[in-house]
Parts: C-alpha cells; sequence; structure tokens
C-alpha cells in the first residue's frame, strides 16, 4: 500500500504546471548509489587483494631466479676441478706447492734471463777484458786484491746459477769462478771479497776512481718471486750496498745499477797491474713454466 500511495505522489503537479520529480529522483539515485557502493566496494577490495597476491607471486619468481643466479655463481671456483674463465690450471684443490697454486695459477718451474744491456763504465782506462757469467747465471760475488797504496788488482767474479726451492724462494751458490784478471799486483797485497747474501744477486757497484780504482762497493738484491691475481710475477727488491773495500783517493762514482728487475751478468774490465775500468752487463729476471 505505501508504494501505491509513493507513485500517486510522483504524479502531482505544481501550480506552474512543471512536474516536480526531483525529489523524488535524488531519493533514489542516493539510495541506489549508496547500494551501488556497498555493492563495489568489496568487488574493488577483492582487485587490489588479487594485485596484491599477483606481485608477491612476482616477487617469489625473483627470489627463485636470484638463488639459481647465486648457485651458477658458487659452482665457478678454485679448486673445484673445472676449469673456469680466469684460471689457467685447477686441480681440484687448494693445496700448495703442487703445479696448481691455490689460487688456480700454473706454478713456473725455473728462472731465465732475457734482454741484455750494459750500465755506464767507471774508470778512465780501457776495457780489455771480460768475465761472462754462462746462461741463466748471475754475478754473486766480487773479489780482489788492494796493494799497500790501498790501489786495486786482480779481481775476480763468482756466478751462480738460479734454482728455484719448493716454496718459490731462489737458491743461489757459487757455480763458477772468473778470474783472476790483471798482473800481479805492483806491491805486496791483501785479498777481499764481497759476497751477496743467500738468494742475492749483484746489481750494480759504486766506489771512488782517479788513474785507477780507489774503493770499490759492490751493491745486491734479493732476487723475489710473487703471486697476485694475474699470476706469478719476478724481480728484485730494495738493493743493498755491501760494506766498501779501499780508500778515499780519486772521485766517487756511482751508484751504477742494473735497470729495474735485472741482475748482473758478467763485466768488461781494464786489469794490468791495477784495475783501471769496470763495466757491467745485466739481463732480466723472467720465469720458465716448462
Amino acid at each position: 500500500m505505501g508504494s501505491a500511495s509513493s507513485a500517486s505522489s510522483a504524479g502531482t503537479t505544481d501550480p506552474t504546471g512543471t512536474t516536480n520529480t526531483t525529489n523524488t529522483t535524488v531519493t533514489t539515485d542516493t539510495t541506489d548509489t549508496t547500494d551501488t557502493t556497498d555493492t563495489t566496494e568489496p568487488t574493488s577490495g577483492s582487485e587490489s587483494d588479487s594485485d596484491s597476491d599477483s606481485g608477491s607471486s612476482s616477487s617469489g619468481g625473483s627470489d627463485s631466479d636470484s638463488d639459481s643466479d647465486s648457485d651458477s655463481m658458487g659452482d665457478s671456483a678454485c679448486g673445484d676441478a673445472s676449469l673456469d674463465p680466469g684460471e689457467e690450471c685447477d686441480d681440484g684443490n687448494l693445496d700448495a706447492g703442487d703445479a696448481c697454486s691455490p689460487l688456480c695459477h700454473i706454478v713456473p718451474t725455473g728462472i731465465k734471463l732475457v734482454d741484455e744491456s750494459t750500465i755506464e763504465k767507471a774508470g778512465i782506462g780501457k776495457l780489455t777484458n771480460q768475465a761472462k757469467c754462462g746462461s741463466s747465471m748471475a754475478l754473486i760475488k766480487l773479489d780482489g786484491h788492494l796493494d799497500n797504496s790501498d790501489w786495486h788488482c786482480r779481481p775476480s767474479f763468482s756466478c751462480s746459477g738460479l734454482t728455484l726451492a719448493a716454496d718459490l724462494s731462489v737458491i743461489t751458490q757459487v757455480n763458477a769462478q772468473i778470474g783472476p784478471f790483471g798482473l800481479n799486483c805492483y806491491q805486496p797485497s791483501t785479498s777481499w771479497e764481497r759476497p751477496c747474501a743467500p738468494g742475492h744477486a749483484l746489481v750494480g757497484i759504486s766506489g771512488r776512481t782517479g788513474t785507477i780504482f780507489d774503493k770499490l762497493q759492490p751493491r745486491c738484491a734479493p732476487i723475489e718471486i710473487h703471486e697476485n691475481a694475474d699470476g706469478f710475477t719476478i724481480g728484485t727488491g730494495p738493493t743493498v750496498a755491501l760494506d766498501p773495500v779501499g780508500s778515499n783517493g780519486g772521485n766517487p762514482f756511482g751508484p751504477l745499477d742494473c735497470p729495474a728487475n735485472a741482475v748482473a751478468v758478467g763485466a768488461e774490465l781494464g786489469a794490468g797491474s791495477w784495475l783501471d775500468a769496470l763495466q757491467l752487463s745485466c739481463k732480466t729476471l723472467a720465469l720458465s713454466f716448462d
């Protein structure tokens, strides 16, 4: 019955003759809108939850990919018996002392000497004598005599092969002696010797000279092998000046050193009754992997 009354009211005409439907329409629209909003809100919420679930699923897929990548990267490691990029070898362990280092580099088996050069000559005499070590040998000792006037005479040199120990330290020992050079000293003399320390080689010379040599001071350096991310390298360490031999006559010369990472392998000299000229020859250190 209430519904019929509402329909009768919708047909009422105001004094202007215009049908008044505004109140009925607003009331109806408001009710419909409210009902529609109530109806659509759960739907909107459901879509939001769906979006959230979808995002969570996508993230889960990303984690799975990340885990897969991590596992793949973990498979590439030194010591896994698989030759991976950047590795020279991989023997399946990280032990030191074998042919493949714990950083997967091939371990050197020996030392060779390359690229010979000469350094500046000391003294005013002519180079008339030559002392030369054998192949892959270096000078490790300088000997001679001093006469009563402290002038140098009858010099000689000692050579050594360069051998690698199991820990890649360098072993030196006298394998050959060259000299003495020149005539017997003009006056009575005393002998002297200046050996480099074990594992060191002669790399230079300094001293004092005028017409003849008044003082000699050999210079030695350790031979060192190192391993870094790129592999093994060899070179010389800090230079060590040995105790000088002789007097303070003449003028100072030197130090006259081999190039970086090179060692003395021989010398040319002028030696008659006294030593009056000296020039070292050098070669650069290198590793062999035979």
